[in-house]
């Protein structure tokens, strides 16, 4: 199958936004308690801030994208019962993003600074790209937590998304 540059970057987009609602989810049940419950004082970054991290992180990097002011921190305080919604709200921003615009604004140049105040650019495509890559590593921490706590980690690789979702 011969995908265009947008395709693969909407692909890349919806596999992000399922990936880190498996994870959600597997922040549940673990030991019979949720696992915000359990690392409180076990997790050097407890996963609900690492899922929070995702979510403030895509938000920002999409208001670079558009040349506003971000909605929210990169690091922000969003509640284990808002996680599921926050994290759909911006994927959802993203997919309206990409679908207003022409597979030309993937190879346009952003200009942004980062937290630290230094100056880069980048293609609107190397920023969607980094938005998955970002998210797996956060999502790396997460499972590694919750496999540490008895729990199962969700099954979150790029494969598992192709194998089971988006066949």
């Amino acid at each position: 199958m011969t995908m265009t540059e947008i395709e693969r970057a909407r692909r890349l987009l919806r596999y992000d936004a399922w990936a880190n609602l498996e994870t959600i989810h597997s922040m549940h049940g673990v030991a019979g308690s949720t696992l915000s419950d359990q690392v409180q004082q076990t997790a050097a970054i407890p996963p609900q801030k690492l899922v929070s991290h995702i979510i403030g992180a895509e938000w920002n990097w999409l208001a670079r994208v558009l040349r506003e002011s971000p909605r929210m921190a990169i690091w922000p305080e969003i509640t284990q019962s808002d996680l599921e919604r926050s994290a759909t709200e911006v994927q959802t921003a993203w997919r309206v993003y990409l679908d207003a615009h022409p597979a030309s604004e993937l190879n346009r140049v952003v200009t942004y600074t980062n937290s630290k105040g230094a100056e880069f650019h980048n293609t609107v495509a190397d920023i969607i790209t980094h938005l998955a890559v970002h998210s797996e590593h956060h999502r790396g921490q997460i499972a590694q937590t919750v496999r540490g706590l008895g729990g199962l980690p969700a099954a979150t690789d790029f494969i598992q998304y192709a194998r089971k979702v988006d066949v």
